[in-house]
């Protein structure tokens, strides 16, 4: 049972993220995008502990999705500070 409302969160979580546009301010870098770096290893830290571990196959899918949308403003402000320094992010 807890699956169905997992995926029913999961779907309105990006219904909403999609209706306020808020989904564009995750491709900006900014320095407050370091601070995705907290969910996303709270995502990852029990998947390091417990190898493998068992995920409902229907939450597959949605865990990948998130895990993604929590990396990408990460790693673009990693491209960012690859491509110019550090110091041009001031």
């Amino acid at each position: 049972m807890y699956v169905y409302s997992e995926v029913i969160l999961f779907i309105v979580f990006l219904s909403l993220l999609f209706t306020t546009r808020d989904a564009r301010f995750l491709t900006k870098d900014h320095l407050s995008n370091w601070l995705l770096v907290i969910p996303v290893l709270t995502l990852a830290f029990p998947v390091l502990i417990d190898f493998p571990m068992h995920v409902p196959v229907e939450l597959i899918i949605p865990h990948i999705v998130l895990t993604a949308m929590l990396m990408l403003p990460f790693l673009i402000d990693v491209k960012r500070l690859m491509r110019y320094g550090f110091h041009r992010h001031l």
